[in-house]
């Protein structure tokens, strides 16, 4: 199921006030539950402008690198909003550290997001040099993650 289909049917379930859908396609089982919890959310006015309206931001995209100051260097940015995860599981090491050498594709971290496990690869080859967010912390869209040195 693409991405936009599950978009669909996300607004098919707000705008029909459904709490529990359940779909397969081609051998695929898709569940989407809404919470109460949810609007309740949406209604803080201290929660740091976090919107769940599925319009606001992009589920997935590539990872955003920005140059930094240092023309030779990138920050990895969160293409999505969820939970950074630097391992593959609790029992893995971490994907990447500081210090590690990565290749343009390579795995740097996993971020939950609706219980999707959502990989986010190098766009560059280089050295990492800052992880600036912990195992188990809730990432922004477009928060800086890693910090690669991009120098030959």
């Amino acid at each position: 199921m693409k991405i936009n289909e599950m978009i669909e049917l996300m607004k098919h379930m707000k705008g029909n006030d459904i709490i529990v859908l359940e779909t397969e396609t081609n051998g695929t089982h898709l569940r989407l539950e809404r919470s109460e919890v949810v609007s309740d959310i949406r209604s803080a006015e201290n929660h740091q402008k976090y919107s769940t309206d599925v319009n606001t931001q992009p589920i997935l995209s590539e990872p955003a690198a920005t140059p930094c100051e240092d023309a030779d260097q990138q920050v990895i940015q969160a293409p999505i909003v969820g939970v950074f995860y630097a391992a593959p599981s609790p029992e893995n090491e971490p994907f990447v550290s500081v210090g590690s050498s990565v290749q343009a594709g390579d795995p740097l971290c996993i971020i939950e997001a609706m219980k999707l496990m959502n990989e986010v690869t190098c766009p560059c080859s280089g050295i990492v040099r800052e992880i600036m967010v912990s195992d188990g912390e809730r990432v922004e869209f477009g928060q800086p993650m890693i910090r690669i040195d991009t120098r030959p």
